[in-house]
């Protein structure tokens, strides 16, 4: 069995390490998440890396900024490949990415909390592995997904069932 693709969907600050178009001055200037996959094809452990944001024109700033501090300092490849085009805008690249996917490959999830729901659902749905920086906690966020499912004529998880005024 050969090993799993990953996606990872959002290139903030735990993924690539930048805000705002400059290294972070936290401890994730190196960004985690990907140092880690890359870490993990290096031992044969994940394939291809994948990601996807809405903003393609980031994706070279990231490039150089991976090779920086990452290919240089750890002589990791750090290669990886991109949805939206680096020269397109596209919030809904992340669709065109899960479908380059095949069942049993797996979805990271590091974007805003309010996008997690969907997001998840959708690569659930295609059949692949899935998982989020962290849960929606707020009874706001259950109600959204509550009715995210109720208007798409889905039965809604237990934990979403509340009051949620739709």
């Amino acid at each position: 069995m050969s090993p799993p693709k990953v996606l990872v969907i959002g290139t903030g600050e735990y993924v690539s390490g930048l805000v705002h178009g400059s290294e972070s001055t936290s401890d994730k200037g190196a960004g985690i998440v990907a140092l880690t996959l890359f870490d993990l094809r290096e031992r044969g452990l994940v394939s291809d890396i994948i990601l996807t944001g809405s903003n393609g024109t980031k994706f070279p700033l990231i490039r150089a900024h991976f090779d920086h501090l990452i290919t240089q300092r750890y002589g990791l490849d750090s290669s990886f490949h991109s949805f939206p085009d680096d020269d397109q805008r596209a919030p809904q690249a992340w669709r065109s990415a899960i479908k380059e996917l095949s069942p049993g490959d797996s979805v990271l999830i590091f974007t805003p909390d309010d996008l997690h729901f969907e997001l998840a659902h959708t690569a659930a749905q295609a059949h692949r592995h899935c998982a989020r920086a962290h849960c929606p906690r707020s009874r706001a966020n259950r109600a959204r997904r509550y009715c995210w499912c109720r208007s798409r004529g889905m039965a809604a998880p237990a934990a979403a069932r509340v009051a949620c005024g739709c």
